[in-house]
Formats: structure tokens, C-alpha cells, sequence
């Protein structure tokens, strides 16, 4: 560069003045509508505004928890609910149900979870799935009578359709359910194959399979074989549950003797057949 066109250079004004400091937990163009939410009661100040986004409100609520601002967080996803986002309404959903930043409603936390469940979207928030979280969350909402029509049949109804979005924590449920014959009809052998399915879905990171050791009772020793194999990682890796060497020891064992039986049948069958008989 020669002297003259440094000079030039140096010459130039500051193509930055008077642009804001960028503030990287708000994001260019954040700061209005977190100014006007700031000094709101309500979120009137947004109305007939094009030039904000549902993403705008939801990146301006998660700044306003920040700072501890619940109800101004509440406001900014109410308004981008509104405005259809399906993921503003799975948040707000969350807050009324845990009563953060608006009064605790349980009927509208799960008509929010309903909406959300029924979307035409596929659904994907930093790996969670908010689709089949909304569907299990309504059917713990039935299972704990905190809804006005609440039965276990409705529960059991809304497991089912989490499970189908890949919930593994509504297989466990449908595991106990079906163990104990609540909502549905008693069967051992569901319940051991819910169990099973849903110990791969978590893929050992929050497995209750240990609560349900008592459903072993009534099964056939195949399924059997399958639980003790469960359970026996279950209390090696302490999944769910404190790690405990002797219980994943016994069940391990058990799993050893059930496999040992089963293998033993099996040859004595086989070599009950006659040659043509065999299927290998």
C-alpha cells in the first residue's frame, strides 16, 4: 500500500461508529425488542410488529432467565406462541407446569403439550424430542390425576403414543403399567417387552429397569433371560440406580443358569428329531 492510500486509509471514517456492541447472549437486533419488553406490563408493545420473529422472543426469553426475569421470559414466548411457533409453545408448556413465570395450570400446560404433540413438524431441540417429551408429559399428567378427566386408561393411551416417537421413559411406564395391570389388562410378557425395548431407546443412560425386578414373576424364562441381562448392567453401570457389584453379580448369574437351560432344552430337543426333522 503506498503512502498516499495509507494516508487515504487512515483518512476514512469508522464504518462501525455509532453501531452497538454486539452482545452475543441477545444476537444484532435483540436489544429492541428486549428494551420494549423491559419496560412493558404486557406484551401490547409487540402487537402489529412484522419485523420481529418468534426465534427473536425466544433468544430475548432465554436472556431474560438469565437475568432472572421469568415473567418477562413467559411474556416473549406467549407472544411467539401466538405467532405459531411450535417450539415457543412446547417452553411455554414447561411453564405452566413447573408455575415459572406464570401462575402454575396444569390444563393449559397440557393443552400446549397437546398442541405440539399434534404438529405436522419433526421436531429435533439439540437432540431432544419435544413431540414425544409433549405426549409422555400428558400422559404423567393423567396417571397423576392432575387433569379434570384424568384416568389411568388415558395414561396408558398417551405412553403409547410416546412410545411410537421413540419415549423411552413412556416404556417404562407402559412396562409398570401392564406389569400391574393399571389401565390395561395385566400381562406379564408386555410388560417384560416393553422393558427390554425401552432399555435399548435409552441406550443406558436412564434406565429403570431395576424398579421392575419384581416382573420376572409369571414370564416365560426367555423374557427372563432378557431382564436379568438388564438388570445385571443396570447395577454394574448404575444405571438408574447406586452401582451395586453383588446385585449385578446375582442377576448375572441368573442370566448365566437361565441361558445354561435353555441352551440344554434345546439340544435335547433337537436331538429328539429324527434327521429329517431337524431344521438345520
Amino acid at each position: 500500500m503506498s503512502e498516499n492510500n495509507r494516508k487515504d486509509f487512515d483518512m476514512e471514517e469508522d464504518p462501525f461508529a455509532g453501531v452497538p456492541d454486539f452482545d452475543p447472549a441477545l444476537g444484532w437486533g435483540d436489544e429492541e425488542i428486549y428494551d420494549l419488553v423491559l419496560s412493558a406490563r404486557d406484551i401490547s408493545c409487540l402487537e402489529g410488529r412484522t419485523d420481529i420473529s418468534a426465534d427473536d422472543l425466544i433468544s430475548v426469553s432465554s436472556h431474560f432467565d438469565v437475568e432472572g426475569k421469568h415473567e418477562k421470559a413467559a411474556l416473549c414466548l406467549t407472544k411467539a406462541a401466538e405467532l405459531g411457533d411450535v417450539l415457543a409453545k412446547y417452553y411455554l408448556a414447561e411453564r405452566y407446569e413447573d408455575g415459572k413465570g406464570v401462575v402454575q395450570d396444569y390444563v393449559k400446560a397440557a393443552e400446549l403439550y397437546m398442541e405440539v404433540s399434534n404438529c405436522n413438524e419433526i421436531l429435533i431441540d439439540h437432540d431432544f424430542y419435544p413431540k414425544s417429551w409433549s405426549k409422555y408429559a400428558v400422559g404423567s399428567f393423567y396417571e397423576r390425576g392432575l387433569l379434570p378427566d384424568s384416568t389411568m386408561e388415558k395414561a396408558v393411551e398417551w405412553y403409547l403414543r410416546a412410545e411410537k416417537e421413540g419415549s423411552n421413559e413412556a416404556a417404562y411406564k407402559l412396562a409398570e403399567c401392564y406389569h400391574s395391570g393399571k389401565g390395561v389388562k395385566q400381562n406379564y410378557d408386555m410388560a417384560a417387552e416393553k422393558l427390554y425395548s425401552a432399555h435399548h431407546w435409552s441406550n443406558g443412560h436412564d434406565a429403570r429397569s431395576f424398579t421392575l425386578a419384581k416382573a420376572l414373576d409369571g414370564k416365560t424364562e426367555t423374557h427372563q433371560l432378557y431382564i436379568c441381562k438388564i438388570l445385571a448392567e443396570c447395577y454394574l453401570k448404575g444405571i438408574g440406580t447406586d452401582k451395586d457389584e453383588e446385585k449385578a453379580h446375582e442377576y448375572h448369574s441368573k442370566a448365566e443358569a437361565l441361558e445354561a437351560k435353555l441352551k440344554a432344552e434345546t439340544e435335547a430337543w433337537a436331538v429328539s428329531l429324527d434327521d429329517d426333522e431337524r431344521p438345520w
